[in-house]
């Protein structure tokens, strides 16, 4: 006996909205100014490693 089972959540893959998204102008605008991830976590009030996530998974780095 088979039973259909639905997946539930977000797909997998796919990267969900944070309150990052909204900053993502800014946080590019300092990394082109060479400011250190440390230091750009303390200017926008959030984790580091939180912030240093977002940009490797956003390619924001390149």
């Amino acid at each position: 006996m088979i039973i259909n089972q639905i997946k539930k959540g977000r797909p997998v893959g796919s990267l969900g909205k944070t309150s990052l998204n909204y900053k993502k102008k800014r946080i590019r605008f300092y990394l082109e100014k060479n400011v250190s991830v440390s230091s750009l976590a303390n200017i926008l009030g959030v984790n580091r490693a939180d912030l240093y996530y977002f940009i490797k998974s956003r390619k924001l780095d390149e």
